[in-house]
């Protein structure tokens, strides 16, 4: 018995929300230029300590625990596939954090953070929330008139350097709001100051949803325009 047209309709409508809703759909079509396997590469000067777990503090605990030694996963972790649940880079503190030397120069046009969906999270406070992004600039162009720059951006104190240290200007990008209580997990910000040439992206969180211990980053990625040989692709 063949379906009439309004059926197929309802049973495409159905299959198309059971994708959506699944964990494992990637609603984000463009080339990521943060993907550590393509070549982009963490920056420890622009990157905030990993947190630590404390071993057991008896022998008892520890005949009941895996945790018989300090466990860290790497900031590599958060520029590389995977959502299962757990498999992010904890990020000592509230906020931090990524220095990301891309795997090409690009103009960057949007960034994408994703964290595991609400629904199977273990704890979602866990979750960055207030976000900057940030470059460094190579010297001042008329492109960046007008632009938000800065020699010493606060983050760089909370990473351990002092003004003295400075030799570098950096130039502001973008802010957002990664919304934990979204349907979307994966979540992409158009950036709101574009800028060429970029070879390094510092993505710094401000806060997290309400975890003083630690920020997981599950991945970022950086997407925009590539610039071979100085020529943009569009």
């Amino acid at each position: 018995m063949t379906s009439s047209p309004l059926e197929f309709e309802e049973r495409l409508k159905l299959l198309e929300n059971r994708i959506t809703k699944s964990p494992f759909y990637d609603p984000i079509a463009m080339p990521d230029f943060a993907l550590w396997s393509a070549g982009a590469r963490i920056i420890p000067a622009f990157t905030s300590p990993t947190y630590r777990i404390s071993p057991p503090i008896s022998w008892l605990q520890g005949l009941f625990t895996s945790r018989t030694q300090p466990e860290w996963r790497f900031p590599e972790v958060a520029i590389s596939p995977g959502l299962d649940v757990g498999n992010c880079w904890p990020m000592n503190g509230s906020s931090g954090a990524i220095g990301i030397s891309l795997a090409r120069d690009i103009s960057p046009q949007s960034i994408t953070v994703e964290h595991v969906p609400r629904h199977l999270s273990l704890d979602s406070r866990s979750a960055p929330k207030h976000l900057e992004v940030w470059s460094v600039l190579d010297g001042m162009s008329d492109e960046t008139k007008g632009m938000t720059t800065a020699d010493f951006p606060d983050f760089l104190t909370q990473l351990g350097h002092s003004p003295t240290d400075a030799q570098q200007r950096f130039v502001f990008l973008s802010e957002m709001v990664y919304d934990v209580l979204s349907v979307d997990h994966i979540q992409n910000f158009p950036l709101q100051q574009k800028f060429s040439r970029v070879p390094i992206v510092i993505i710094v969180v401000k806060s997290n949803w309400g975890n003083e211990n630690f920020t997981c980053l599950y991945r970022v990625r950086v997407h925009g325009i590539l610039f071979p040989d100085g020529v943009a692709l569009t």
